[in-house]
């Protein structure tokens, strides 16, 4: 019944705070901040730490000095737990409402239906009370007709109740409230474009005739408009755009001349993107290798990348690793200092749906070799099993000097408790 049919959006409140707070209590209402891989920048920050003004994506020399006055509690990222920690989030929410669509690492979308919207609301606010108590980190939930609106009354009461529900009639009355920058799928350029024809918020922009929305801002004005009306435009479960890339790229601690430290470095890049693409059951046939100098040094204009087409689609690492060393020996210049390396591949197609070459005769044992390396690095961390260059320097690792321990996917870190 579309009548009583609603999108909810469980989002995680301060994900990577809250995964580090989980097991450091003592942490709770105090101010704690996240920084990027390589300790260069801020990526989650606490109410406590907001408040302070430290921006996202701020650089972390920038704001060091404030937090050591006002004594944040910082931590490097720990992905392996925050996958771990949403894995298990995403777990109990199926148990709660059956299918969900997975956003992001964080946030999830869900199909719930009740006659009324007393019942609604208690229905809702029993999946948060039990995602909660099962796994430990807070959650808010918007509940709307569409997912355009529910992605906005998730964010609406993260510092209220954490579960939001509009209603049609609810949400008519919220519009003129509700600023057009603060709406899922409207960047800073949409925005400021809205706010130069006098749209500034959600009143003005449903106010605009349909047809002048499609002429000013195109296909992706008319579906905003659509979503916002409580026209459904992004059903759940529609297959989303396909990932476009991936890149895995890092700055050395050191600049180096040396051929088997970028070698090195680039192999690391070439395991992870690999596993990576298998993971999404993806295939690459275009690879960019980035192997380039400081930008503010005097080698800043040397050529630093190089393109690699594949003639067939690949996810093997053997294969990428070859034509990455490759790419990078045929503009390697040793009086170049080197300071970023990585790789990009794009082209990226399904794996399932990839045409295979009539002229390559393979027997499987890439594959086999493949998934027992992946199983290798799952189980025995991503240094169990390698190919290629060994690793002789830590150069291109990032700093992770404040890295928490892996609480639930290292056995030697699980903490341990004492009874008297």
């Amino acid at each position: 019944n579309k009548d009583t049919c609603y999108f909810g959006l469980l989002d995680c409140n301060n994900f990577f705070v809250s995964c580090e707070r989980l097991f450091r209590p003592d942490l709770l209402h105090k101010p704690v901040l996240v920084l990027s891989s390589n300790d260069g920048c801020v990526v989650a920050r606490s109410q406590e730490v907001k408040a302070l003004g430290v921006s996202m994506g701020a650089p972390y020399f920038q704001v060091r000095d404030l937090c050591e006055k006002n004594g944040v509690t910082i931590f490097s990222t720990n992905f392996s737990l925050y996958r771990d920690i949403s894995a298990r989030v995403m777990s109990i929410l199926r148990e709660q409402v059956g299918e969900i669509e997975q956003y992001s690492v964080d946030e999830a979308f869900f199909m719930t239906e009740a006659a009324t919207t007393r019942e609604l609301e208690q229905k809702v606010i029993k999946i948060k009370q039990i995602v909660e108590q099962c796994v430990g980190v807070p959650v808010s939930i918007g509940v709307a007709k569409t997912k355009t609106i529910a992605k906005y009354a998730s964010k609406k009461e993260k510092r209220g109740n954490g579960v939001c529900v509009l209603t049609p009639e609810r949400w008519q009355k919220e519009c003129d409230a509700v600023p057009i920058s603060t709406i899922w799928g409207i960047g800073g350029k949409t925005a400021a474009a809205m706010q130069n024809k006098g749209i500034t918020n959600v009143s003005g922009l449903l106010a605009t005739d349909r047809a002048v929305v499609d002429r000013l801002f195109g296909l992706h004005g008319c579906r905003l408009f659509d979503e916002l009306s409580g026209v459904v435009v992004h059903a759940f479960g529609a297959r989303h755009q396909p990932q476009q890339s991936i890149t895995s790229t890092r700055s050395l601690s050191k600049a180096t001349h040396t051929f088997p430290v970028l070698a090195e470095a680039l192999t690391h890049h070439v395991h992870t993107v690999a596993q990576e693409l298998r993971a999404h059951n993806l295939m690459t046939s275009h690879v960019t290798v980035i192997a380039a100098p400081s930008r503010h040094g005097d080698w800043a204009l040397r050529p630093s990348r190089r393109d690699v087409v594949l003639i067939e689609a690949t996810n093997d690492t053997k294969i990428l690793l070859h034509e990455v060393i490759q790419a990078v020996c045929s503009f390697f210049d040793p009086e170049v200092p080197y300071k970023k390396i990585g790789i990009v591949v794009r082209s990226l197609s399904d794996a399932t749906a990839t045409q295979g070459n009539l002229f390559t005769q393979t027997d499987g044992s890439s594959d086999q070799l493949m998934r027992t390396i992946d199983l290798m690095t799952k189980r025995y961390g991503a240094e169990a099993l390698q190919l290629g260059y060994f690793k002789r320097t830590k150069l291109y690792e990032g700093k992770h000097e404040k890295l928490s321990p892996h609480y639930t996917t290292r056995w030697n870190d699980i903490l341990s408790a004492n009874a008297h």
